[in-house]
């Protein structure tokens, strides 16, 4: 799979290579906005309100308190496993996957440079700043904690943190944390019902197989799946907020005989 994710990368390159120069001004003006996207959401980190921290800290505690059903939330699905589950929960396989994942994004968001539609391509661009950035999020999280995954057998609370090594990077869910994140953007797109419990169904699906595979507690794929979320909503609040002119109204005292009271708008 990452020859054939590679290949179609090379292949997309190369095409918009081809194109015509029109399209080079939107990926430059992509790119300064995905890394400012980045810089802004590590930056809001830092200086964010006091709420803010005061409800992260809450959410810590309910993931702690989750990890007290981690155990029994294994067991249950270990002890249940079966063809149709196999089927089923083979979706992590694929959504979640790094090299499928970056490549349908890939695909979306050249599809709509290549077109010229601006919604495509803004929406691949909104879903690769989700999905890079919470992932990227996840690599510093999983050695800074150095959790166990399920299939050792240490129990919940073994942390090694920074031992740089595939079965010491359970917490937090790298799947779950990044398909929440890119089902957010997708869902944020189109106002359908239909559409956006598609999508959130899909990340719920992928964040359960990696439980029903053995390859995380309970309590991981929960904070995935809300760091993801949190991640995904920035994004798409960012843009928003960035499309909305902000009306400022004013009054001001004209010079006329009489004086008259005026209202100055200006739209920053």
């Amino acid at each position: 799979m990452r020859r054939q994710t590679t290949i179609l990368l090379l292949f997309l390159i190369g095409f918009t290579l081809q194109a015509e120069a029109q399209i080079w001004p939107h990926i430059k003006t992509d790119a300064n906005e995905f890394l400012k996207s980045g810089k802004e959401f590590y930056g809001t980190l830092f200086t964010a309100e006091k709420r803010c921290y005061v409800n992260a800290a809450l959410i810590g505690a309910g993931v702690i308190g989750i990890s007290l059903l981690d155990k029994k939330i294994r067991s249950f699905a270990q002890e249940n496993q079966s063809a149709f589950g196999n089927s089923l929960f083979s979706i992590d396989n694929y959504y979640g996957d790094k090299w499928y994942t970056a490549g349908g994004i890939a695909v979306l968001y050249s599809a709509g440079l290549l077109s010229g539609s601006k919604g495509l391509r803004e929406t691949g661009l909104l879903a690769a700043e989700a999905w890079f950035y919470t992932g990227l999020t996840a690599v510093f999280i999983k050695e800074l904690f150095g959790r166990s995954r399920p299939y050792r057998n240490t129990g919940p609370y073994d942390f090694h943190p920074f031992r740089f090594k595939e079965p010491s990077r359970s917490f937090f869910s790298g799947h779950a944390s990044t398909v929440f994140a890119v089902s957010t953007v997708m869902a944020s797109r189109i106002d359908n019902i239909f559409w956006q419990t598609a999508w959130f169904s899909a990340a719920l699906l992928t964040s359960t197989a990696r439980i029903y595979h053995d390859q995380h507690w309970l309590s991981d794929v929960t904070a995935g799946a809300l760091i993801g979320y949190a991640i995904g909503r920035f994004m798409v609040d960012r843009d928003r907020d960035k499309k909305t002119s902000k009306l400022t109204i004013s009054p001001q005292l004209s010079a006329s005989r009489p004086p008259m009271v005026q209202i100055a708008f200006k739209i920053k």
